[in-house]
């Protein structure tokens, strides 16, 4: 008799322990649950609560790219081709050097084929993979840059993107200085002043009453 009594005595509690361990594991799981949903909500908020980042930026209707406007249409393809793929070369290439190596050898390329007044279709192929390059590229700033590279050596080609490829590199120039969690107003103050910038340098070496100017209608 006694010795049944301990039987279903020990029993009992037995099962009284894997209950109670049961229930302590659900109540672990369900906590772990609960606090990796709530950092996933607070994720989810901290991430919308950051500005979008724009693949570019700068105001067209702003007075600086006006003037850019006006003195591009004063020279020609040569010269505005050897000015983007120079300040392209110098300005946005190192931002994306390493994530795209192999652009350098592009932007190389195309300023051989520019000096020695070489036709475009000798670096069509160029401009076609550094635009692939482009889009392959990984960040924000890194991206824009690259893009900026590829916009600027197409300019042998298409005049009008001496002034295109300055949006994606004044995107490229805030996100490498700035880093991608400032307010969308300090974004737009950097790249007007990275247009400013390029403004003086297409002034600087721009040819006085150049001869065979360019013609474009700017759809803008």
């Amino acid at each position: 008799m006694t010795d049944r009594f301990w039987d279903r005595t020990n029993c009992m509690h037995g099962k009284g322990r894997f209950w109670l361990c049961t229930i302590n594991l659900l109540a672990s799981w369900n906590s772990l649950l609960y606090n990796k949903n709530r950092k996933y909500a607070d994720a989810e908020r901290w991430k919308s609560a950051m500005p979008k980042l724009r693949k570019t930026l700068g105001d067209i209707q702003s007075e600086t790219c006006r003037s850019l406007m006006r003195l591009i249409e004063t020279q020609s393809k040569t010269t505005l081709a050897r000015w983007a793929i120079g300040y392209a070369r110098e300005r946005y290439l190192p931002i994306c050097q390493e994530t795209c190596p192999g652009l350098w050898e592009i932007v190389s390329q195309c300023q051989d084929a520019v000096e020695q007044k070489q036709p475009v279709s000798h670096c069509k192929s160029h401009i076609r993979l550094a635009a692939d390059m482009a889009r392959c590229c990984t960040g924000a700033a890194e991206q824009a840059a690259a893009r900026a590279v590829a916009v600027a050596c197409a300019t042998m080609q298409t005049p009008s993107n001496a002034l295109g490829f300055l949006f994606y590199g004044a995107a490229a120039v805030a996100y490498a200085s700035g880093g991608l969690d400032r307010s969308g107003e300090e974004y737009e103050e950097m790249a007007a002043a990275e247009l400013e910038h390029a403004y003086r340098s297409l002034s600087a070496c721009s040819v006085p009453e150049e001869k065979r100017p360019v013609r474009i209608v700017w759809n803008c």
